[in-house]
């Protein structure tokens, strides 16, 4: 998937979650990102899990504490930015 791709895919999703939520704009955002350098292949890893625990234990669990994190914040994942540098790697 190309920047370009993930960018037209974050904003859909941003219109279409702005639509539920009026108080979107005052949410703080926090963005998860991996492999910034080439040789961190395992952070894409920590990234992934790290929203599959958000959405496991709020959607799936219900519990109260990842049900706050995600009803506060809004969430961007970016699992990989240098995808070049997994080239590089593999």
């Amino acid at each position: 998937m190309t920047l370009d791709a993930r960018l037209d895919l974050i904003e859909h999703g941003d219109k279409l979650f702005q639509k539920e939520r009026k108080d979107y704009k005052s949410k703080p955002a926090i963005v998860l990102t991996g492999q910034i350098h080439s040789r961190e292949a395992i952070t894409s890893s920590m990234v992934l899990f790290t929203a599959l625990k958000l959405i496991h234990g709020g959607v799936v669990h219900n519990d109260k504490r990842y049900q706050n994190l995600l009803a506060m914040n809004k969430y961007y994942i970016i699992p990989s930015i240098n995808v070049d540098g997994v080239n590089f790697i593999e």
